[in-house]
């Protein structure tokens, strides 16, 4: 598509679904805008989380419906038990990916009466609101959660055990936070996932992340029974802060809250932590329910 015969928009668009004109510009303006599939990633800040949640999902379901319509799903969506490190102005409570056709066809929905009706849910429920495109929109990027009950009980007894050792910082996790993760009924049996996003600064910073740190987090993350659900770097805001500006964004999978305390507070793992700050810009780590394979759908 030309960049300067971009298609007309209502000027009430950029208010009813909060991007900018730029944004909405930059996203019409991709090479790819037309055809290429893509993957979305959406997080949600709510104004009063136990009043709203349940009303939300009057917006969340039917968006589900019309965004099937269009030939997209979603494919993955979770609620956040907990933020380990994020900037001091971040609070989401939902995190979803989707999978569109197209920008088009997602530019072309939200334009759509019923996408307009629905979004007035949206509007009162949002305190805040932020989705990036994904470079990658590929199912076979992601690697489902395995079975919990076949991992469960080797790798949570040594880690439930583990005593938190965290050293206070922007970039790490709230020492708190872990700390209540401990609490949870839940904490040596159900699995979860860690949302991780990471914002580096230059291709350099990011070469040096995975040279140094991502070897030694992945023998950690293996040895407390984890693996890496799905990873991808990240295309353009479409809507909400430009910035900090989220360079990849990864999901682990524990197959329990200890598991994760254990690569958390792992010896090895924190004497190389140094290695992670240094080539990070910013970072974010939220804890998210809805773990389990049969959460994903990776349909193409």
């Amino acid at each position: 598509m030309n960049p300067t015969k971009l298609p007309p928009i209502d000027p009430l668009f950029f208010e009813r679904f909060g991007a900018t004109q730029e944004q909405i510009e930059r996203t019409m303006a991709h090479p790819g805008y037309e055809h290429e599939p893509f993957l979305l990633l959406a997080l949600a800040e709510l104004r009063d989380e136990e009043v709203i949640v349940p009303h939300f999902l009057d917006f969340l379901e039917p968006l589900g419906q019309l965004t099937e319509e269009i030939g997209g799903h979603t494919v993955w969506r979770g609620r956040v038990e907990a933020t380990l490190v994020a900037p001091a102005d971040e609070h989401w409570n939902l995190v979803q990916l989707l999978r569109f056709p197209s920008r088009a066809s997602m530019i072309e929905m939200v334009q759509r009466p019923e996408f307009i009706r629905i979004n007035e849910v949206r509007q009162r429920a949002l305190a805040a609101n932020r989705m990036l495109a994904m470079e990658s929109a590929d199912a076979a990027a992601f690697d489902l959660p395995p079975d919990h009950d076949e991992h469960a009980a080797a790798t949570t007894a040594a880690a439930s055990t583990a005593t938190p050792l965290l050293r206070p910082g922007a970039l790490s996790p709230d020492p708190r936070v872990v700390a209540s993760l401990t609490r949870h009924r839940d904490y040596d049996t159900e699995p979860v996932l860690l949302m991780v996003a990471a914002a580096f600064g230059s291709d350099r910073a990011a070469e040096g992340y995975i040279e140094t740190w991502a070897p030694v987090h992945q023998r950690v993350l293996t040895d407390v029974g984890g693996k890496m659900v799905w990873y991808s770097r990240t295309g353009e805001t479409l809507i909400g802060d430009e910035e900090p500006h989220w360079d990849a964004v990864a999901l682990e999978w524990y197959p329990s809250r200890a598991a994760l305390v254990g690569l958390i507070t792992d010896r090895t793992h924190l004497a190389a932590d140094p290695d992670r700050v240094r080539h990070l810009s910013s970072t974010m780590m939220l804890v998210v329910g809805s773990a389990s394979a049969e959460n994903f759908d990776l349909r193409d």
